[in-house]
């Protein structure tokens, strides 16, 4: 019979898991556009932009302060070692891991972002005119969304992961919950595509040492994603 007696030693692991975990619940559950909703027409004035696109971009900026800042905390209070993943990647091994994944993927994306299929969900701002104004907006949004997002996932989760348990049980779970964290959307290939995706972003990050390898390419993604299917 295993021991549940607890081991300090765990801590770290234990509490980045449960602390993320529960980060992103709050984030699905109680933070989507509704939850800004008295903020909306202020930041649609403004912005100048539509109330529907102003409550895209508020949830996209407090969504990535949210789980990014979250995420710094939880390693605070699990004793984890802070900001590992913050650390400024070698620059010709991160622009080789972010270039040859987006050589195949941006053509791939850009053709999918023309499929009907696609666009019934994308671009997430619908009720807007896609001026230049609001293509910087909606883009820097997606840096600060997509900056908290994988600073959970390929920063705080993967780095403690990887400090106790090696580098490809650290992958191999973050990669997991990071599907699993995709169950609700409404494409198959998109959940599966997650899981292919979430190892590549967890070996990019573990072999640069940072995690802005796989921000810079998620971030590539969702803008060819919202350029293909908002044109």
């Amino acid at each position: 019979m295993n021991s549940l007696a607890w081991d300090p030693e765990a801590l770290p692991v234990v509490g980045v898991l449960i602390g993320c975990t529960a980060l992103f619940v709050v984030l699905r559950y109680r933070m989507g556009v509704t939850a800004w909703a008295r903020w909306v027409p202020g930041t649609s004035a403004r912005l100048k932009v539509s109330t529907g696109a102003a409550g895209v971009l508020l949830r996209r900026l407090m969504a990535g302060l949210w789980l990014g800042g979250g995420a710094l905390l939880v390693e605070t209070a699990s004793g984890a070692d802070v900001g590992v993943g913050l650390a400024l990647p070698p620059l010709l091994a991160g622009a080789a891991w972010v270039g040859w994944p987006m050589l195949v993927l941006v053509p791939l994306l850009w053709r999918s972002g023309q499929g009907e299929a696609l666009r019934a969900v994308q671009p997430e701002i619908r009720d807007a005119v896609w001026t230049p104004r609001l293509r910087v907006l909606s883009m820097a949004a997606w840096v600060i969304y997509l900056a908290g997002y994988e600073y959970l996932f390929r920063g705080a989760m993967l780095f403690t992961l990887e400090d106790a348990f090696g580098a490809w049980p650290a992958i191999a779970t973050t990669s997991s919950i990071y599907c699993l964290a995709h169950l609700h959307k409404p494409m198959f290939g998109e959940t599966m595509g997650s899981l292919f995706m979430g190892i590549l972003l967890g070996a990019m990050a573990l072999a640069t040492g940072s995690f802005l390898p796989a921000m810079a390419l998620h971030v590539a993604i969702a803008w060819t994603t919202e350029l293909s299917s908002s044109s």
